[in-house]
């Protein structure tokens, strides 16, 4: 038995290779002309950043305000998508009271920057002059007047400026102290000291010298500490100095003594 044939339909085959030819046109077309519309885009006016939307903390000083304000600027006429982000928060970083910055590219061609700001935690005396540091060790800027920050000393040589970054265990101790004596009552005032081995030293609001050796078990020697003023808040009628470097075993020179050796020696002088 013979198969039978469908008959060849000419003109239908010819419409369907006809749509294939002008999709792969298309397609082509396409594919040839993205590179070219998306370089439009990429420039075009329309396109252009028309707002930068920044959400700044308050500064302590103006003029800090305006720089920070001024530096978020973004030329007329700069295509949103040929912003480079990464320099412009790099550039605002640079700033001393800058900690870190996050930019975004929002619908409706605006740009939304977030400054965080440095918080400063002791005021340096290095040379004379005062420098409010931040937990990192950056200088932030001159100590302000009203800044009521701990004064922090630290022995040897420093680079000191504003922007750049202490580092070393001296800084790191020092910074250490001021961070767990901020909130201690009974050394409020406290001018903290640091010497070349990094060992630590508050010269009391009272007069009282309270050593404190390394930055080691600091908690634990400032509790003691704490509990001393707790117990006797006229310390300094008893001592001149506590010695709690070994926070277990705390001594102290006792306030009259002291004051006797300073007569003796001024006699023999």
């Amino acid at each position: 038995m013979k198969r039978k044939h469908r008959p060849v339909n000419v003109a239908r085959d010819l419409r369907a290779a006809r749509r294939v030819t002008a999709r792969m046109i298309a397609i082509g077309l396409g594919l040839a002309l993205a590179p070219v519309v998306a370089l439009a885009v990429y420039a075009s006016p329309a396109m252009a950043v028309r707002e930068v939307r920044l959400i700044l903390p308050p500064l302590p000083e103006g003029h800090e305000e305006r720089r920070t304000r001024d530096m978020c600027k973004v030329p007329t006429g700069t295509p949103l998508l040929r912003l480079d982000v990464g320099e412009y928060a790099r550039r605002l970083r640079r700033l001393p009271w800058v900690r870190d910055v996050s930019v975004a590219r929002l619908p409706n061609c605006t740009v939304r920057v977030r400054v965080m700001l440095r918080r400063p935690v002791a005021s340096l005396l290095h040379k004379g002059r005062r420098w409010e540091l931040d937990s990192e060790g950056a200088v932030i800027r001159p100590t302000r007047r009203a800044a009521g920050l701990p004064e922090l000393t630290i022995d040897g040589p420093l680079q000191v400026a504003e922007g750049v970054a202490l580092q070393g265990r001296r800084v790191e101790s020092g910074l250490a102290a001021a961070l767990m004596a901020r909130d201690m009552t009974c050394l409020r005032g406290a001018r903290i000291g640091v010497d070349q081995t990094a060992a630590i030293c508050f010269n009391n609001w009272d007069k009282v010298v309270i050593v404190a050796g390394n930055v080691e078990d600091l908690p634990a020697k400032l509790a003691v500490i704490q509990r001393i003023y707790e117990l006797e808040p006229d310390i300094c009628r008893k001592l001149s100095e506590i010695d709690v470097t070994s926070p277990r075993f705390p001594a102290g020179r006792p306030a009259v003594a002291q004051r006797a050796d300073i007569r003796s020696t001024g006699a023999s002088g």
